[in-house]
């Protein structure tokens, strides 16, 4: 159609905008209430779906408030400068610069957060589901072997 890739990318953004809204307010309403069922099922769901809920929220505040600052910045195409970016914006701007001119030191820290992900597995309990009580006494008795049935009777 004639347009510069960046002006094509910036419409076809706009184009899929509210899909992408609905998508991410869509999982939000699944994940979320699931979060606060009761019973086994909530237990096991509790940490999964507020870390969906929460993840998706800001992927989609990071998509439009970047699709928004790229508008501010570049206004026509690429060349062209706007107003400056938000603060926000300027860190994350840096934080990536930064990580891209020390991909050594970006890597090791990568390397030392899974390190100690995996380390953390070692302050989880151990067992799948709590004891539960049954209401239940046990008593155990040991007899020499060969007792006889009287005697066992007596010591019961």
């Amino acid at each position: 159609m004639g347009k510069t890739p960046y002006r094509a990318a910036l419409e076809a953004a706009d184009e899929i905008g509210l899909a992408v809204i609905a998508i991410s307010l869509t999982i939000i309403a699944i994940f979320a209430p699931a979060s606060f069922m009761s019973g086994i099922a909530g237990q096991f769901f509790k940490q999964f779906g507020i870390t969906v809920s929460v993840q998706v929220f800001f992927s989609l505040l990071a998509a439009r408030f970047r699709h928004a600052g790229a508008r501010r910045l570049f206004p026509q195409r690429p060349s062209a400068r706007g107003s400056p970016p938000g603060r926000i914006l300027q860190s994350y701007t840096r934080l990536v610069t930064w990580s891209v001119k020390h991909y050594f030191i970006t890597v090791l820290i990568g390397f030392g957060i899974f390190a100690a992900s995996i380390w953390s597995i070692t302050l989880l309990p151990q067992a799948f589901s709590a004891a539960q009580d049954t209401a239940r006494s046990l008593l155990a008795m040991e007899l020499p072997p060969g007792s006889q049935l009287a005697y066992t009777e007596q010591v019961n």
